[in-house]
């Protein structure tokens, strides 16, 4: 996921650079800047949460499990939200096929049916927590 997430950031930023609006680029733009800047906070978030729980698993760490299922949960809401972004950033072009962006999206949402929602790590992280 926090790899869709980077080449998502990585074709908005492009794009911002070089699509131009009233004679400059998009990315002059502040309300521009400011998609692509959350877009990086939750990119890099996102990889910092994973390779946390890369390491705890491991590492063998007793809260491994915790620590995966947090990873989970804020990619998952992560990834959705970059490429939401990504998708605004490009004015919909995102979500043509000449465009990639529109499959990180897509995938984004396969993971979650398949490794389970951030509902779903939410409530498996409250249930190791309070369990304990």
């Amino acid at each position: 996921m926090t790899g869709g997430m980077q080449c998502t950031l990585d074709i908005a930023v492009e794009y911002a650079k070089t699509r131009k609006q009233f004679g400059k680029p998009i990315g002059q733009y502040q309300a521009v800047q400011h998609q692509c800047a959350d877009m990086l906070l939750w990119t890099e978030s996102s990889r910092s949460a994973t390779y946390y729980a890369a390491w705890a698993m491991t590492e063998k760490v007793p809260e491994a499990r915790v620590a995966l299922s947090v990873a989970k949960a804020y990619a998952s809401d992560a990834c959705r939200e970059v490429g939401n972004r990504g998708v605004q950033v490009q004015g919909g072009m995102g979500f043509t096929w000449e465009n990639d962006t529109h499959l990180f999206y897509r995938r984004a949402k396969a993971s979650e049916i398949a490794f389970g929602d951030a509902t779903f790590h939410r409530e498996r992280i409250a249930k190791l927590v309070i369990d304990k």
